[in-house]
């Protein structure tokens, strides 16, 4: 159903559909998809916003409103969320802006 280097758009488990929309992409991580997004629910091991979930879990309290298709490769989101790994969700940095900036590199 989804792909390596999918962006899904889902809506915000928290807000109305219509205020808020959440960004994540897919990457593929010991054979399973996984999303990175960066997210001020969720901290990662070094107190950062930038996540990696399951599919799943991901999911579970979102629904998709659209799938992005790009080219981008499992080792390239690596890389990137590697370099942003102590990156804090801000106004000025959220899921939208991380999603655009990764695309970039």
């Amino acid at each position: 159903m989804y792909n390596e280097g999918d962006i899904l758009v889902t809506n915000c488990h928290d807000y109305p559909l219509l205020i808020c929309k959440h960004y994540g992409i897919v990457a593929v991580i010991n054979h399973k998809l996984c999303v990175f997004n960066n997210t001020p629910s969720k901290v990662n091991k070094v107190g950062g916003n930038i996540v990696c979930q399951p599919i799943n879990d991901f999911l579970s309290d979102r629904k998709v409103i659209a799938v992005k298709k790009t080219n981008i490769k499992t080792d390239k989101i690596l890389k990137y969320c590697e370099s942003r790994k102590n990156a804090k969700w801000t106004m000025a940095y959220n899921c939208e802006k991380f999603i655009k900036e990764l695309a970039k590199h």
